[in-house]
């Protein structure tokens, strides 16, 4: 397998080849790899491989999950490759760090190391924005990590073009996604708890900032629209990467909530467990999500 780690960027549009979203679902939806091969055009490479792109957050306080995403890239990739790869043309990689300027690093995947595919992106803010450029350039990108539910959204009548500022609806027609996303994560925890412990006192705890209040806000919501009954006390949002967050579990537990949501990630979820443990938070609770 080939893997590299690049610098670099371009802000040129290179006119490569474009793929209509249908085209490429169909061939997806056929099981074809010939078909996929077909909708990616001539690509940046060679006939003896295929050009695999993606950008993650690597460092700063976000790389914890930028590295799983490379670290299982690379596993997925190494396996296909020992498979025999895809069309007998071996997969070569070529991984990014967001850094500070995320869409001159996709065009540089796709412009100068000749992307024919590429997956990404750690952050939903970084995604969101990054939209008109993948569309521009027209190579299949699939998002793999972010929570946010716009960017594979296309109800713009319903819900307004989020890149006319007047809405939320971001989709892309050659973007799409394998993880779940928030809503779907948080519909889920409001209806598991519905179900099994019916109406309940229950607190909050999150990063600060819009992912953690747009988690605690679709809870709520789902769990409202559920006819749930809920009473929502406490709500506290220790700053991203807190070192302390042993003020705030106490300001939750002085609440005493039977549950607590919590939408932490990455080194918070490990200060959090750690601190919680020791202010004996998961003994004092029925259950924390």
């Amino acid at each position: 397998m080939t893997d590299q780690l690049t610098d670099g960027s371009s802000t040129g549009t290179g006119g490569r080849p474009t793929i209509d979203r249908r085209r490429f679902l169909t061939a997806a939806g056929a099981g074809a790899t010939a078909g996929i091969a077909g909708c990616l055009g001539n690509g940046g490479g060679n006939d003896d491989t295929l050009t695999l792109g993606a950008v993650y957050l690597l460092s700063g306080v976000a790389e914890q999950l930028g590295a799983s995403s490379r670290a299982a890239a690379e596993v997925a990739v190494e396996e296909i490759n020992e498979d025999g790869g895809i069309m007998d043309m071996e997969v070569e990689t070529f991984f990014r760090d967001h850094g500070d300027d995320p869409q001159s690093q996709i065009r540089s995947l796709v412009q100068e190391e000749g992307a024919d595919i590429m997956i990404g992106l750690t952050s939903s803010g970084v995604t969101l924005n990054s939209g008109p450029v993948i569309e521009q350039l027209g190579v299949p990108f699939t998002i793999t990590d972010t929570g946010t539910p716009f960017i594979t959204e296309a109800d713009t009548e319903t819900y307004g073009d989020y890149y006319d500022e007047d809405g939320t609806a971001a989709a892309v027609d050659n973007i799409f996604r394998t993880n779940a996303n928030t809503s779907i994560n948080c519909y889920a925890i409001a209806r598991w708890v519905d179900e099994n412990y019916g109406s309940a006192t229950i607190a909050n705890m999150g990063p600060d900032y819009a992912y953690g209040q747009q988690c605690w806000d679709y809870f709520k919501a789902y769990s409202d629209g559920l006819g749930a009954g809920h009473e929502y006390v406490e709500s506290v949002f220790p700053e991203l990467g807190a070192s302390d967050m042993t003020p705030q579990i106490n300001q939750v537990l002085d609440a005493n909530p039977d549950l607590i949501f919590t939408s932490f990630w990455g080194g918070d979820v490990v200060t959090f467990v750690q601190q919680g443990n020791e202010q004996n938070l998961f003994d004092e609770v029925d259950d924390v999500f």
